[in-house]
């Protein structure tokens, strides 16, 4: 009986910290069109500090294609109470992208970094698809090199 109180403080101190973090709907999320974007990627090469674009995806679908000067951030980089980053704290819009409408790490992400507070957050929902469908610049990173032909 004399460790209630110690059990109850517990309990309390594990689900403090979740109920203070901001829940965010799909209806806050705000989408951005694929002409609207060509756009502002256009201007930020004379604007920098206007735009960055979010590629929550995996490691390896970064590598393999990703919208010009996209920058790969995953969702657990970015926690509510954590300090902001300063590669996209000043950044007038955020824009977050996936493979396509149904991609959950995008929509996730968009609703991590309003959340954490971060304002001009948009969501390109038509995605890496879309954007080479259009014929738009895609960007790769460096791929391992490949085995020779004939070995395996």
């Amino acid at each position: 009986m004399r460790n209630i109180p110690v059990v109850l403080l517990a309990i309390v101190l594990l689900i403090a910290p979740l109920s203070c973090t901001k829940q965010i709907s799909d209806d806050a999320i705000v989408a951005i069109s694929s002409d609207e974007l060509y756009t502002l990627i256009q201007e930020s090469s004379r604007h920098p500090d206007r735009l960055v674009l979010i590629d929550p995806r995996s490691t390896r679908a970064y590598r393999e294609a990703h919208l010009p000067g996209a920058l790969h951030l995953t969702i657990p980089a970015v926690q509510p109470n954590d300090p902001r980053d300063p590669r996209i704290e000043d950044r007038k819009n955020i824009i977050v992208y996936g493979n396509d409408p149904a991609d959950p790490a995008a929509r996730g992400m968009s609703k991590r970094l309003l959340s954490a507070g971060y304002k001009g957050v948009r969501m390109f929902m038509q995605g890496l698809k879309e954007w080479r469908r259009l014929g738009y610049p895609i960007d790769h990173a460096e791929q391992p090199a490949s085995t020779p032909s004939g070995s395996r």
